[in-house]
């Protein structure tokens, strides 16, 4: 029975050691040990394994060099904001940065714990000593950098935050398109960093600062005023530059209110304001209603200007073929001239009601 036995305990070394060599990737190596882990401690698999394990120390030695020189040629792309960098695409700086090296670390500590459930003779190798040192100080690599990409978001958080919440809502840009210059939301970029950089580290699980944390708690709150604001930042923008000379002096008095209802976001509402949703609503109005009046306004203009192009279309007279007598050429121009002037007064009476529009509005 016990030559029996060995005889198995033989077999099933000679399939591990194969089934070993065949396995690629490092993570197949040791979900193989794992799943005999219960015979492993038998002599005669313990002995056909023990070179393999070696081995397993030196695979895993050589992945941690792989890792440590993957992070140490992104780190300085990182540093440099480099578009090469390996940062995902859709994450701010900092939080994309922690990241990618909790990526690295996530790929060499699952190894190294499977490494520790190994027997306590692997354990006692130099190789094991030297994998364990290795590990260490590249562990300790990423926690000095995520912590330096910390501190660095935070100081800049506590020196910048107040600063950028004290601008005005609005500021006003020249430009050649129109006399007036165009009007641009002031909420600056730095501010929308610091709120996606929060949002990423909350999910990466790593604290923020007060200040930040603050910050973000308003976050919807931010969002819909920009939201709000750039809506009527465009309209105001759209009316500016699409009225022509001619319209301007008809539009003064409504171009008048827009501004002054705006005037507030210039000089004296700022974003760390109590009254910013009351100002929105109104200047939203205000804007709305002349936006949609510029607009019926330039549809009846064009509606115009296509009823008398259609005037142009059809001469009044047409030369014929052949000759005709001076009576017959009289009466087909008075009848050419009756039904055009019919249709002239039909619609002329179409452009008076669209004129009148203007008018009344």
């Amino acid at each position: 029975f016990r030559q029996r036995i060995k005889e198995l305990e033989r077999r099933l070394a000679s399939i591990l050691t194969q089934s070993f060599d065949d396995c690629d990737a490092l993570v197949g190596k040791f979900k193989l040990l794992e799943s005999f882990e219960g015979l492993l401690t038998r002599e005669i698999i313990q002995d056909e394994l023990e070179k393999k394990q070696v081995t397993l120390l030196e695979i895993y030695k050589q992945d941690l060099k792989i890792v440590g020189q993957i992070f140490q040629e992104g780190r300085v792309l990182v540093d440099k904001l480099d578009e090469n960098s390996p940062i995902s695409s859709n994450m701010p700086p900092i939080s994309g940065a922690i990241n990618w090296t909790t990526g690295l670390y996530e790929r060499i500590k699952d190894p190294m714990e499977r490494l520790q459930g190994l027997s306590q003779s692997l354990q006692d190798r130099e190789e094991y000593k030297d994998v364990v040192k290795l590990f260490n100080s590249l562990r300790k690599n990423l926690d000095e950098f995520n912590a330096s990409k910390i501190d660095e978001w935070e100081r800049g958080v506590e020196e910048n935050t107040e600063e950028q919440l004290n601008k005005w809502l609005l500021v006003r840009e020249e430009t050649e398109l129109a006399e007036e210059g165009f009007v641009r939301v002031n909420f600056d970029p730095v501010l929308v960093r610091y709120l996606r950089e929060v949002k990423y580290l909350q999910i990466l699980d790593i604290p923020v600062p007060d200040r930040a944390d603050s910050l973000f708690n308003k976050v919807d709150t931010y969002r819909r005023w920009t939201g709000r604001l750039d809506l009527i930042v465009e309209m105001y923008n759209n009316i500016i530059a699409t009225l022509l000379p001619v319209e301007k002096p008809l539009m003064h008095s409504r171009i008048e209110k827009m501004n002054k209802a705006l005037q507030a976001g210039f000089d004296t509402l700022k974003w760390n304001a109590t009254d910013i949703d009351k100002f929105i609503d109104n200047a939203m109005g205000i804007v709305t209603d002349v936006d949609e009046l510029v607009k019926k306004m330039k549809e009846n203009v064009s509606k115009m200007i296509e009823i008398m192009n259609q005037w142009s279309e059809t001469p009044l007279f047409q030369r014929k073929n052949r000759t005709q007598a001076p009576e017959d050429v009289e009466s087909l121009h008075n009848a050419a001239v009756t039904a055009r002037f019919d249709s002239i007064k039909g619609e002329g009476k179409e452009i008076h009601k669209r004129s009148e529009e203007h008018t009344s509005e």
